[in-house]
């Protein structure tokens, strides 16, 4: 059956064999199902996600999520949306050896536009988000790194004087990109069920702690010009 641009699927005992049925249907879900077929995504799907002003305050990166999907439902009616709507404090883990392997939107808004945008093109394989609870900050893209980077996996937020910084600060589950004379600030075991700010102060993602790391890194260094040191967030 059909309604609108939408299909329905009554009876499965033809599917894929009766294609008198299929070539009877109307237009629109005519091209839907043709699309759908094929894996392909509709012209102009990537012009509705929307953009997020700078702001300081900010929202959960979840939250954004739901934005940018609600947008896309009417341009991807394929789109089956649903969420889990947990509390900020809820006790879901993921092991950290798994989180490193998804996609992460972390703290801003615009790279979840992007993710999703990304992700969508993906036609052969898996993909996942991992997405906040906490609101969290956008930055200003006029001043900083436009947020495409994530599409590659990664980008430089702020740029040092003339293009050669002292130190870089780099947010990644790679230990390797550290160096012998890097500091890395994470987390090695399950977290707590509290909130955001309460937890980011309890395990030492804070100012002070990546100050002191970034001037550990920088005291490891005996020379005047040498080669930028990393910090990991």
């Amino acid at each position: 059956m059909w309604n609108d641009n939408h299909i329905s699927i009554e009876d499965d005992t033809n599917i894929g064999s009766d294609r008198e049925n299929v070539a009877a249907l109307p237009a629109a879900p005519a091209a839907l199902l043709g699309r759908l077929s094929t894996r392909t995504l509709p012209a102009g799907w990537d012009d509705a996600p929307p953009s997020f002003p700078a702001d300081a305050t900010g929202m959960a990166t979840r939250k954004a999520s739901g934005t940018v999907l609600s947008v896309l439902a009417p341009e991807l009616p394929e789109l089956w949306l649903g969420s889990a709507d947990l509390a900020e404090s809820n006790k879901t883990n993921l092991p950290v050896s798994r989180r490193s392997s998804r996609r992460r939107p972390a703290r801003r808004r615009q790279r979840t536009a992007v993710a999703w945008r990304t992700i969508l093109t993906n036609s052969d394989r898996p993909a996942g988000l991992a997405l906040t609870r906490q609101n969290v900050p956008t930055w200003d893209r006029t001043v900083h790194g436009s947020a495409e980077g994530t599409a590659r996996g990664g980008y430089i937020l702020a740029e040092g004087e003339n293009g050669e910084p002292d130190h870089i600060i780099i947010a990644t589950p790679w230990r390797e990109f550290v160096g012998d004379a890097g500091e890395i600030v994470s987390l090695e075991h399950f977290g707590a069920s509290a909130s955001g700010p309460e937890l980011f102060e309890r395990f030492g993602f804070t100012v002070d702690r990546l100050v002191h790391a970034a001037r550990t890194t920088l005291a490891r260094t005996t020379t005047a010009r040498r080669a930028p040191v990393t910090t990991s967030l």
